[in-house]
């Protein structure tokens, strides 16, 4: 079953503002959402997912690293 997302949703799940993920829909930078309603757009979290997996991982400093 698709699961659909909403700004809200993505916004948590990627812990980003909704300002930042619409910029990032309006250049491409991420899948679009669709239209479910007049009032309404929401991510295909499928879509989102495989987005995610292309993603370059980055090494996070450690504690230890900083000093």
């Amino acid at each position: 079953m698709m699961k659909l997302l909403s700004y809200s949703d993505l916004g948590f799940r990627l812990s980003l503002s909704r300002a930042t993920l619409e910029r990032m829909v309006t250049r491409a930078e991420i899948p679009p959402p669709v239209q479910v309603s007049s009032g309404a757009v929401r991510f295909i979290e499928d879509e989102i997912e495989a987005w995610l997996t292309t993603r370059p991982r980055t090494k996070t400093t450690t504690t230890n690293e900083r000093k």
